[in-house]
């Protein structure tokens, strides 16, 4: 089951989180898992819910920063030769990562 909020939404996000997870019949055995888009927030409005586990980044967003990576690694100026060499790798790292994550073959460790 996927629940989503906005955090605008609610004064308190934590007690929005813990109000919507009882509706759902949570239990102190019911294992949850959080995704995140990397809002470093959303680990505290988590840990004020009781949730425990760290979130995981989800790899929609995961992708979307790799993107980013791309666009800025395509603008790099370089001043030595070492730069110069240096750029065809990191961009062709980050088109073998982001391919990966759209394959949903993220083993990110190799992939780096």
């Amino acid at each position: 089951m996927k629940v989503g909020a906005v955090i605008s939404a609610s004064g308190k996000p934590h007690e929005l989180i813990k109000r919507t997870l009882h509706e759902l019949g949570q239990t102190a055995a019911t294992k949850i898992t959080t995704f995140t888009d990397g809002d470093k927030m959303l680990r505290g409005y988590l840990k004020k819910a009781s949730i425990a586990e760290d979130p995981i980044l989800d790899w929609q967003h995961l992708s979307r920063w790799v993107q980013i990576a791309k666009t800025t690694a395509k603008g790099l100026g370089w001043l030595t030769n070492a730069e110069r060499r240096a750029r065809p790798l990191i961009a062709k790292t980050l088109d073998r990562l982001n391919w990966k994550l759209w394959c949903q073959d993220a083993r990110v460790g190799k992939s780096l």
